[in-house]
């Protein structure tokens, strides 16, 4: 799978510009009509703005007709580093960073120019985002990780889920007048938030590799600090224990536990741990002449299920006769070493099924901290196959990996 960069430019110089309105077309027109001015009054409108968009999609209803003047916004995250040590009960804050509403078509694009406020959802590189699409009996949501360079003013949205525009459905979406009708009461809703509880040790899939020669050591590795790509989930309706999948986060392992080399023949699956955190949404009344909320945070039927960590490390045999069929193969004379390229996305790569209904993606690799070798041990020479591309190619997604005599 190809892997897609949208990028964003971000500078001090730009928030000063004067902004650029492009007119409205037939193409744009519902969208052109909704007033977001008062909804989320703090940011600009992505229409007024006139950088490339760091997210792009369209919005369709169930039945795959286009939803135009829908309400969409992009959120930060805390990254999984902060949400692993919240206790239950405990706020985080999740800042919206951008906002539009759809043309006539469905689609939308997601501009932001707020470089301080992105600056602090940064953790080592990466930012966790998700797009929002408001309803009026609840929200869907995708979430990805975007990557960031803020010494040249840019963010770049990397992931795997991205490789075209984003689609997304909802049931009955919300107008931005019933959005701010919920303001207009004698009081309004301030909405947030909190752990709810925590889904520990989920067996996640980092990579499976075979060999079916006697002349390899396999070793994969997965250094201290490097990363997986990891589904998150969204309940869907009312209950606390029916979601579904949405997207993917960035999580990092912080240990430096390896796996063990593998000598010959061998079908090894190499795992570790998610720690996930599930989120629920509260929401507060506050008096529109200020003081503090009244009565407790009562809390809304959304759901969010996150990973935040990844713990240590250990290898399951599988059974030889399950290696796959990998007829693109290389010839190498010493070793062999994927350290660069898309590796496979297990779509059950996550075991949550069992507390949540469904279980979730997991991807790792390829990068100079997660990589899979094989080096000859005896002969003159081996072959590496790959399911689905000839490994030594470059930019070619080769898929599993199975080392050959």
């Amino acid at each position: 799978m190809r892997r897609s960069t949208t990028l964003l430019a971000l500078s001090a110089a730009f928030a000063l510009a004067t902004l650029t309105v492009t007119p409205a077309t037939a193409h744009d027109a519902v969208g052109s009509e909704v007033n977001l001015e008062q909804f989320v009054p703090t940011i600009e409108d992505s229409r007024e703005l006139t950088s490339e968009p760091l997210v792009e999609g369209s919005v369709l209803s169930p039945e795959g007709e286009a939803l135009g003047g829908t309400v969409v916004t992009l959120e930060a995250w805390p990254s999984g580093r902060e949400l692993r040590d919240l206790k239950v009960g405990e706020q985080i804050e999740v800042a919206t960073i951008a906002k539009t509403a759809t043309a006539l078509d469905g689609s939308f694009e997601l501009r932001a120019e707020d470089l301080d406020l992105l600056k602090r959802y940064e953790d080592d590189g990466e930012i966790d985002l998700s797009v929002v699409v408001h309803g009026d009996r609840g929200n869907e949501t995708f979430n990805l990780s975007a990557t960031t360079d803020f010494v040249n003013g840019e963010v770049a949205i990397e992931d795997d889920n991205m490789t075209e525009p984003l689609t997304m459905q909802i049931e009955e979406p919300a107008s931005v007048e019933s959005l701010l009708a919920r303001d207009r009461e004698l009081q309004t809703k301030i909405c947030g938030w909190r752990k709810h509880s925590d889904l520990r040790n989920r067996v996640t899939t980092i990579a499976q590799v075979y060999s079916t020669t006697s002349k390899v050591t396999t070793k994969v590795e997965y250094s201290k600090g490097s990363s997986s790509s990891l589904g998150a989930a969204v309940n869907i309706g009312t209950s606390a224990v029916s979601f579904t999948s949405s997207g993917s986060v960035s999580t990092s392992y912080d240990s430096s536990t390896g796996y063990n080399d593998r000598r010959g023949v061998h079908a090894t699956s190499y795992r570790k741990y998610a720690q996930y955190t599930k989120f629920r949404e509260y929401c507060a009344l506050h008096p529109l002449a200020g003081g503090s909320p009244t009565g407790a945070p009562v809390p809304t039927s959304n759901y969010q299920v996150r990973p935040v960590d990844l713990t240590d490390t250990f290898s399951v045999a599988l059974a030889t006769s399950s290696t796959p069929n990998a007829p693109y193969c290389s010839l190498t004379e010493t070793f062999y070493e994927a350290s660069t390229g898309t590796a496979v996305t297990f779509s059950n790569g996550v075991a949550l099924k069992t507390a949540i209904g469904v279980d979730l993606s997991a991807k790792s690799g390829y990068s100079n901290g997660i990589k899979i070798r094989f080096d000859r041990t005896s002969g003159s020479s081996f072959k590496v196959c790959g399911t689905a591309g000839k490994p030594d190619a470059k930019g070619t997604y080769f898929g599993l990996l199975v080392a050959k005599a």
